[in-house]
């Protein structure tokens, strides 16, 4: 992809490349937002052309009439760059009426035709860049229903999304799909982290790239413990330089199929001071499958300028809600709960702290719940948009190097261990 692109010709290019004009136009984008003339051009034939034979035109129609243009992968979603192009409208807009709005106020002295300007500003940045898109429910049955045999045509125990690496969630979920805002919650030291990072790597396994934020652990600490686990042995006796032969050849051979696998990014903020829009340069920069973010309380309120408060834990979350909409990508994200909001049953999606927009933004709550051994924890469904409530049982050995789910309840009658968690690693 040139970087000399700019959004609106990236627009037609992503049009031509996936075939999808439908998206564009339910969202109102007219020839008008593209500022670009030769591009213009270009879209005024595409929105005809679709006009005329019911579909977006190929790269031949297009050449056709314009041997010229220039075509390149897209990365970026649809979503996103309707999103930017309608942000540079908006933009446009409201400089040209507060530059009439202030020329009303200060030459004329005219107080009331300024407030008339900034109030038809306001109605037509609204008609002109609207929010979101409008879906005709009955116009596209041929949409659905070959959506819904794709469905039918999976393979018995394929997944939709990402897979959880926990085989009883990837059975509920069906994967972690894009656009989806996934919480993940518990109290202090309760495996948070460690079930995050199950997880990633079991998105990882299946060729994935994930894009992990981390504010408490150093990337090196993360390495250490995703090694230790993809080898199966003791992070304890790794730190300790205490590995036998056998263990430190288990070790090598594990790392070495890492060359082989994709990019698994890991961006650190021990300082603390990082915004969502540094989070979205990342996303730009290393165009992941996926974003983990391991700490969402740590991120900087870029609107209010505050920090772990309620109003900036609010916009945050609404944030991340957005961004995993607008780049089409699942967002984990994990958060402190509160002892003092614990219910009668343990851990529920009220035990957030800071805000309970973390629960109600939410596509699926999750959380981690210790039990009275060490080495076993709860997984919980606290609430989900499409799946009902459930939990099961992990056991974390941390001498092994080893997390797996069980089929059961280890403290009632005799189980067995279920799928590993890094099964595939």
């Amino acid at each position: 992809m040139k970087s000399t692109l700019s959004h609106e010709h990236k627009l037609l290019c992503k049009v031509i490349q996936t075939g999808d004009i439908s998206t564009v136009l339910n969202a109102k984008i007219k020839p008008r937002h593209i500022t670009n003339a030769e591009i213009r051009r270009v879209f005024e034939d595409m929105i005809a052309y679709n006009a005329e034979y019911g579909t977006a035109p190929t790269l031949d129609a297009v050449r056709a009439d314009h041997p010229t243009f220039e075509v390149a992968q897209v990365d970026e979603p649809l979503d996103y760059l309707i999103d930017r192009i309608r942000d540079r409208r908006r933009t446009a807009l409201t400089e040209r009426g507060l530059n009439a709005a202030v020329e009303a106020l200060v030459s004329q002295g005219d107080t009331d035709h300024a407030l008339d300007i900034v109030r038809a500003l306001i109605s037509k940045v609204a008609e002109d860049t609207p929010v979101g898109n409008d879906f005709n429910w009955a116009r596209t049955v041929d949409d659905r229903l070959a959506t819904y045999r794709s469905y039918a045509e999976r393979e018995e125990g394929e997944l939709i999304g990402l897979p959880t690496g926990f085989p009883s969630l990837d059975r509920l979920t069906l994967g972690l799909q894009a656009g989806q805002m996934v919480t993940l919650t518990g109290l202090e030291k309760s495996n948070k982290t460690t079930t995050l990072l199950a997880i990633t790597r079991a998105m990882h396994a299946v060729g994935a790239r994930p894009l992990l934020f981390s504010f408490e652990m150093s990337a090196m600490e993360i390495s250490e413990r995703l090694d230790s686990f993809l080898a199966g042995i003791s992070q304890r006796k790794l730190r300790a330089g205490e590995l036998n032969e056998l263990e430190w050849k288990r070790l090598e051979k594990a790392m070495r199929k890492l060359e082989g696998m994709g990019d698994y990014i890991i961006a650190e903020d021990p300082s603390a001071r990082m915004t969502l829009d540094n989070v979205q340069a990342k996303i730009d920069e290393y165009k992941p499958d996926a974003v983990i973010i391991d700490g969402a309380y740590f991120f900087v309120d870029s609107i209010s300028g505050e920090q772990q408060t309620p109003l900036a834990m609010t916009n945050i979350s609404r944030g991340i809600k957005r961004m995993a909409a607008r780049n089409g990508l699942p967002f984990v994200v994990t958060t402190q709960a509160l002892r003092s909001k614990l219910g009668s049953n343990g851990l529920n999606s009220g035990s957030m702290g800071y805000t309970s927009a973390f629960a109600q933004d939410a596509t699926l709550a999750l959380g981690v719940e210790q039990t009275d051994d060490p080495m076993f924890y709860k997984l919980k469904v606290l609430a989900g948009r499409n799946v009902p409530k459930a939990e099961w049982f992990v056991k974390l050995d941390w001498e092994s190097g080893s997390l797996i789910e069980q089929d059961g309840d280890p403290f009632g009658e005799e189980v067995e261990d279920d799928v590993p968690a890094y099964a595939g690693w």
